[in-house]
């Protein structure tokens, strides 16, 4: 097997576009919430879009491109929940790597927009969406205590 050499670049956080994403996090997880009841399969949608957005402002904010996230991540939130922890995430529950996982596979692959059937019960509703909550606490808490400045950085081998 050989080895790569691969050039690092500092990594600049992208602060404004971190705090765009997190935001529309924000509103898709409120419509999610708010549209529960009356269509449980896009509200599913919606949070598995809020998971995303909220885990790649995460990324932005360690100072990952988001011409990386797009190329390497994509949409698959279990990978993109991974890399944040590898990052430093500080959001360990089970719930919320379940949901990511769930979640995760129709939505890169299309399934929302081929299916109508809600994938998650009314209970696990409940656990899903608390689970969702951490992860915004967490990233929310990251930014205040300065995670971002203190990252290190991984070079590949």
């Amino acid at each position: 097997m050989t080895q790569r050499r691969v050039r690092v670049r500092p990594r600049i956080p992208n602060r404004s576009l971190a705090n765009a994403f997190h935001q529309n996090a924000r509103s898709f997880r409120a419509s999610a919430l708010e549209m529960r009841s009356s269509n449980p399969h896009a509200s599913e949608h919606f949070l598995a879009i809020a998971i995303e957005l909220t885990l790649k402002s995460y990324h932005l904010r360690l100072g990952v491109t988001d011409d990386w996230n797009r190329r390497y991540l994509r949409h698959d939130s279990a990978k993109t929940l991974r890399f944040a922890r590898r990052g430093g995430l500080k959001a360990h529950s089970v719930a919320l790597a379940n949901i990511a996982h769930l979640l995760g596979a129709p939505y890169q692959s299309g399934g929302f927009t081929r299916s109508s059937e809600a994938l998650i019960s009314d209970r696990g509703w409940e656990v899903s969406t608390r689970a969702v909550t951490e992860l915004f606490h967490a990233v929310e808490d990251a930014d205040g205590a300065g995670a971002y400045d203190d990252m290190p950085v991984e070079r590949k081998r």
